[in-house]
Parts: structure tokens; sequence; C-alpha cells
């Protein structure tokens, strides 16, 4: 994966069967990217959509313009 811009919003699950987070970590950590991890959340966040709107609504209400 290429590197991304600094404000680039990263979540991801806990229990990720598609994606290791160790993978992700290795990948964000050269580019001082910041993880929202969702405890216990799969690669698709089944059962976990309201949380994650909710982690997204933040995220783009904090770089209104």
């Amino acid at each position: 994966m290429p590197p991304v811009p600094r404000d680039t919003l990263l979540v991801h699950g806990e229990q990720d069967e598609v994606v290791p987070l160790a993978d992700v970590l290795d990948w964000a950590r050269p580019q001082h990217l910041p993880i929202v991890l969702v405890p216990e959340a799969e690669h698709f966040f089944h059962g976990r959509l309201p949380q994650l709107s909710e982690i997204v609504r933040r995220h783009f209400i904090g770089h209104a313009p």
C-alpha cells in the first residue's frame, strides 16, 4: 500500500480475519498514522455499523473547514 495523507482515518477491527492487525501496524507506523481499534470487531464490522458510523462522523466533524 502506498502512503496516505496524514489526516487519513484508519479504523481496524480487533478480530479482522482478512487483514491482521500486526500488518496494519507495520504499515501505519512509519507514516505515524493513528489507528482506531474497534474491540471484537471483524473485517466487515458486523453488528458494529452504528459505532463505526459514529467514529467516522466524529472524525469529519473534527476536520471541517
